[in-house]
């Protein structure tokens, strides 16, 4: 048997005990951990709604000074009316506008306004219907000069039947090469009028004003609205609509052609007209006439006996019509009707569309004397923001 001394047994156990104790107090060689980078599925669940897809709005040029070059910037007098193009426009201000809305143009016309004649008028009407008939047009912005803009505002309300989109005439005082040019920033605000709201009328939007075209004028270069037809105005190039339309405008079919061949069919008389132009007239073949009146329907007793040859003619029109819109005319001669609705100017453009219409002569007075009818709705109704 192999004795084993005392000492070496006790030498044996402590490097037996030294070495169990190293083992079990060394930290354990840590691990690489991948981060994990899919987010964890979430067990919640969620109603996602499909974005809606932004609204089309089509911008119609049809020149004007908001289109207009001059030879300097200073110049805002001597420029060429309509000489832009409105893609040059648009590239503008699409940066401001992009997020909310697609843009689409056309330029159907480059013409001062001042020269427009019922073919510009027609060209106009026919642009707009185009695109309100396709069903992704959201509405038409028409850019226009501002000397007619009301009076265009007007034709096209009452021979454009209803399609529930809005139609927003436009322009500018200054051309679009002048200093502080408001052409750019009111097709803007336009196109986003158009975008953000379904007002379902014709509106002009001048002034930072939105409003409709009734009894609305343009004066010493600013537009006034007439009454109750201020809808709202716009800040910071945006809408803000405030008030509903109270009234709806009478609309009617026209006959292009025809109404070409009504034009010289129309004559104009002013309290100082000679009787003779009665008689001159019945031989020339006029069938309707308006008057300008005084106040709220005079006309010079010396001038009533020829007026009457003219109204006793069958279906001869014969409407009175104040200066501006001071006064709302009364029916104070018998065979015309009271126009209060309407300028010399406008009733005179819009004269030979009614003449060429297939409106009864009764119908023709009534639309004369009432072309709009109280919106029943107004009083409750606010405009929607799409």
């Amino acid at each position: 048997m192999i004795c084993i001394s005392g000492w070496k047994l006790i030498l044996v156990a402590a490097i037996f005990i030294a070495t169990f104790f190293t083992v079990q107090t060394v930290p354990p060689t840590p691990r690489c951990i991948e981060p994990n980078l899919t987010p964890p599925k979430s067990t919640v669940l969620i109603d996602e709604q499909p974005e809606r897809p932004k609204p089309t709005v089509a911008v119609l040029a049809t020149g004007g000074t908001a289109l207009g070059k001059g030879g300097s910037p200073t110049d805002t007098s001597h420029y060429v009316s309509g000489a832009s193009h409105i893609d040059s426009v648009i590239d503008l201000i699409q940066l401001d506008f992009q997020e909310i809305a697609h843009a689409v143009t056309q330029q159907i016309l480059s013409t001062d306004s001042i020269n427009f004649h019922a073919k510009e008028l027609t060209t106009i009407r026919h642009g707009i219907i185009e695109y309100l008939r396709r069903p992704e047009i959201s509405g038409v912005v028409v850019v226009t000069g501002t000397t007619t803009m009301h009076m265009v505002a007007r034709f096209i309300e009452h021979t454009i039947p209803l399609f529930n989109k809005t139609i927003v005439l436009t322009g500018a005082i200054k051309p679009l090469t002048a200093y502080g040019a408001e052409g750019p920033g009111n097709i803007l605000s336009a196109i986003q009028t158009v975008a953000t709201h379904r007002l379902n009328r014709v509106v002009i939007l001048m002034d930072n004003k939105i409003m409709l075209a009734r009894r609305s004028y343009k004066h010493h270069n600013t537009f006034v609205p007439g009454d109750g037809s201020l809808l709202g105005s716009v800040v910071n190039f945006r809408p803000e609509i405030s008030n509903a339309p109270r009234d709806i405008p009478r609309t009617f079919e026209i006959q292009d052609l025809e109404a070409y061949n009504k034009i010289h069919r129309i004559q104009y008389f002013h309290p100082m007209t000679e009787e003779e132009e009665f008689d001159r007239a019945i031989e020339e073949g006029v069938e309707a006439a308006v008057l300008g009146v005084y106040d709220d329907g005079y006309f010079p007793e010396r001038l009533t006996k020829g007026l009457k040859k003219l109204t006793d003619q069958v279906g001869f029109i014969a409407a009175a019509v104040s200066y501006g819109h001071t006064f709302d005319v009364r029916r104070r001669i018998d065979g015309v009707v009271p126009a209060s609705d309407w300028t010399d100017r406008i009733l005179m453009m819009m004269m030979p569309f009614v003449l060429s219409s297939n409106m009864s002569w009764e119908k023709r007075m009534e639309f004369i004397a009432e072309p709009y009818v109280k919106n029943e709705r107004a009083c409750a109704m606010v405009p929607t923001r799409i």
